[in-house]
């Protein structure tokens, strides 16, 4: 029997399940069965050690494997199955597998997804930091040696690098090889400017970005299969951020996070369903995007001059054009809101809404406080309530503002992070245990402070609450 001891292939081959040509089944005797199209296998495990032997069948009943002599059974699987057993393995270990074989050094060079992430660095990078060189003349050589397609692309960058990474030859060498996804980490101190002829490829399926500029050229058109967007601390410039998401037609999944180079974004995206938008910016727009299901926002800076009517805006489109059924506000643009809706007529209704996140709150507020209040009886079907608050001090006793007969009867969970036992937070406590009959677990998190005796204090005060 062949053993295979040192490369874990069984391990990532048995959890695997592919349509149509591969599955597996435990048969009478408790042994798990694998059916392919051409052929029975049978993976039996011996000892402790992880051991393992495997054994194939064809049609015809012949038996590939099962003595010394046989041949190896991993060849005899359909290319489909080979290809995805190897995105399951690092790329170090799939570049190791190459010796098994004359034909897997050929399935290694065509690999179809290449994945440089920070594993496969700290494997293959010589162990003095200093000598960063070794990135680029690794991932070139590993380029230039592939053959075939390489519709899926994942570089990381590491931290050691002593000057700014420069990616465009890689980009070349991807749009001349049918890429579809590319994934940049960059981990290091410098940030890369993006190459603008990566805009020229129009059949991007997801995109995402790390720490890098990026500055859209007035040339670029549409990226008319983009799903997925992702861009993490990146700076725009010179503008066009509206047409580059307009650009995008199919986009489902936009993400910006620590953001900057525009004021004022505005998103028109038809198909968008999952926005999550967190950076530093003035003011926010959505046009045409009524299919949105799940909306992230948040401001990294305090907003100076802050009169709020640009949030009215956003959240008049969100209630009346959308059916968002997740609706998390962080960091400062809850403080950003909160004028807003303390001042303004609103009529937001957010009947669709199933969980609200609303994070940073300061207790000592009145505006945040009440802003908060008003939210949570604006979403009448909402399931699940999280609120984190920032409060250092606090000395008022502001209570909820609402009807007396008002009752949430959706409500089933709510969790507080960060409370310090502050009067204004209990008595937003006490609002939801009196006015939620369908609230089954309430988690409370205490801020950490030197007052031992803040959980029995909260423990006191939840028994004298009235229930629903």
């Amino acid at each position: 029997m062949k053993f295979f001891h040192n490369v874990d292939i069984i391990s990532y081959y048995n959890s695997l399940q592919f349509e149509n040509s591969f599955f597996y089944y435990v048969d009478e005797n408790g042994r798990r069965q694998i059916r392919t199209e051409k052929m029975s296998v049978k993976v039996v495990y011996e000892g402790l050690d992880g051991g393992c032997f495997i054994m194939a069948t064809n049609c015809s009943g012949k038996t590939l494997i099962g003595n010394g002599n046989s041949e190896d059974l991993i060849s005899y699987l359909p290319s489909n199955v080979i290809d995805c057993i190897m995105d399951h393995l690092p790329l170090h270990d799939t570049a190791r597998l190459a010796i098994m074989s004359r034909d897997w050094k050929q399935i290694w060079k065509s690999l179809p997804h290449l994945k440089f992430d920070a594993q496969f660095f700290k494997q293959v990078l010589n162990k003095n930091e200093s000598e960063d060189i070794d990135f680029f003349r690794i991932v070139s050589k590993v380029l230039l040696s592939h053959n075939g397609p390489i519709p899926r692309f994942y570089l990381h960058i590491p931290y050691m690098i002593s000057e700014g990474p420069d990616v465009s030859p890689f980009i070349s060498f991807l749009l001349n090889n049918g890429v579809r996804e590319i994934t940049i980490e960059n981990c290091s101190s410098f940030s890369f400017d993006l190459p603008s002829h990566i805009f020229s490829c129009v059949e991007f399926k997801s995109l995402k970005l790390d720490f890098c500029i990026i500055l859209i050229p007035p040339t670029f058109k549409c990226f008319k299969y983009l799903i997925h967007l992702q861009l993490d601390n990146v700076r725009f410039t010179r503008g066009r951020f509206r047409s580059f998401i307009a650009g995008c037609p199919v986009l489902e999944t936009l993400i910006l996070k620590g953001f900057s180079g525009v004021d004022h974004p505005t998103i028109e995206a038809p198909n968008l369903k999952f926005l999550n938008v967190w950076g530093t910016f003035k003011s926010n727009s959505l046009k045409n995007c009524q299919g949105l299901q799940s909306v992230t926002i948040g401001l990294l800076e305090k907003v100076a001059n802050n009169r709020g009517e640009k949030a009215r805006d956003l959240f008049d489109f969100i209630s009346k054009s959308c059916k968002v059924q997740e609706l998390n506000i962080g960091g400062y643009y809850f403080e950003f809101m909160a004028v807003t809706c303390y001042w303004g007529v609103m009529s937001w209704t957010f009947k669709e809404l199933k969980l609200l996140q609303l994070s940073n709150i300061d207790a000592n507020n009145f505006f945040q406080f009440f802003c908060a209040g008003r939210l949570i009886q604006y979403c009448p079907n909402m399931e699940e309530l999280v609120i984190s608050f920032r409060s250092t001090a606090c000395s008022n006793d502001y209570v909820v503002n609402s009807d007396p007969s008002y009752k949430h009867c959706s409500l089933r969970r709510v969790s507080f992070d960060s409370v310090s036992g502050f009067n204004t937070e209990l008595n937003l406590i006490e609002f939801l245990l009196s006015h939620s009959p369908a609230l089954e677990k309430v988690y409370i998190k205490v801020n950490p402070t030197p007052a031992s005796d803040l959980e029995w204090k909260l423990a006191r005060a939840l028994m004298r609450f009235p229930r629903a």
